[in-house]
Order: C-alpha cells, then sequence, then structure tokens
C-alpha cells in the first residue's frame, strides 16, 4: 500500500547549529560556548579520519597505472602471436581477370 503524498514530500532539510539548536546560523558561526568545543572536536575527527578539511585534491600520480612496455616488445609480441602469415587466396572473381584470353582466330 502507497504512502499518502504528505509523509512523502518533506521539503529541503533546514541548516541548524547542532549545539543550540536554532535554525538561523550553523554551528560554524554560533556564539554559544559549547560550539567552540564542537568545532575543536570536529576538526580532531577530521584529521583522524584523514579527510581534508574543504576538499579532495585530485590525485596527480595514479596509483594503479600498469609499466608501459616498449616499443619493440609490443612488435614482437604481434609476431608471435600472428605467427606465419598464410598466402591469401584469389578471389574467383580476380582469378578470372587473370586468365589469359584466346585471340578469336580470323580467318581470311
Amino acid at each position: 500500500m502507497k504512502r499518502p503524498s504528505a509523509v512523502r514530500a518533506q521539503g529541503k532539510q533546514r541548516k541548524r547549529s547542532s549545539c543550540c539548536s536554532s535554525f538561523s546560523y550553523r554551528i560554524e558561526s554560533c556564539e554559544e560556548p559549547g560550539a567552540d568545543q564542537i568545532r575543536r572536536l570536529m576538526a580532531k575527527l577530521k584529521k583522524i579520519e584523514g579527510r581534508p578539511s574543504k576538499h579532495v585534491l585530485r590525485q596527480e600520480k595514479k596509483k594503479r597505472i600498469s609499466a608501459q612496455k616498449s616499443q619493440t616488445h609490443a612488435q614482437k609480441a604481434t609476431k608471435q602471436y600472428r605467427g606465419k602469415l598464410a598466402p591469401q587466396k584469389v578471389s574467383p572473381s580476380e582469378k578470372r581477370l587473370r586468365i589469359p584470353r584466346s585471340m578469336p582466330l580470323v580467318s581470311c
């Protein structure tokens, strides 16, 4: 059974200070005495978890890059994989073109 639409549509989440529960600002700008302690503890937690404070920096060197093979190695590998190339078969239409046609006998 579906839930009534009034329960599902709750709107967006409002910002709120976790120290004094005020909806006009968040914990970053709260002036209560306990807010400063909460901010310090949150900073410690971020440092322990290893999360950057503002945003994730892009990795310059990826860790899972495989070593590049040289050009000669690639050529040897393709030769070894292919083996000797068999002569290609001539198509029937090409065979017909290659057959020399005899000159018709002209009677004098």
